[in-house]
């Protein structure tokens, strides 16, 4: 199943996609519509979102001794965390 979506995903990331599209013409296609994003809905300074953060040795660690055993992963192959401790 996880192949399937890795499939399906890889597929879509190649759809409309100009293989034989010079560099500077793709920086520019791309440009454009990150230019026509509206400005409602850009991050502001996005080098300060904590997606941007690195993420520690400890934070995985705990993560991973959250994760509920004897479970299946999900389609992402992440396994299931406890949220309630």
């Amino acid at each position: 199943m996880a192949e399937l979506a890795c499939n399906h995903h890889d597929t879509m990331q190649d759809e409309n996609i100009d293989q034989n599209m010079s560099l500077e013409d793709y920086d520019t296609a791309l440009n454009d519509i990150l230019n026509n994003i509206p400005k409602n809905q850009r991050l502001e300074e996005p080098e300060r979102t904590t997606m941007s953060w690195k993420t520690t040795e400890d934070q995985v660690r705990r993560a991973l001794h959250r994760t509920k055993d004897s479970t299946a992963t999900g389609l992402d192959g992440v396994g299931n965390l406890l949220l309630y401790g």
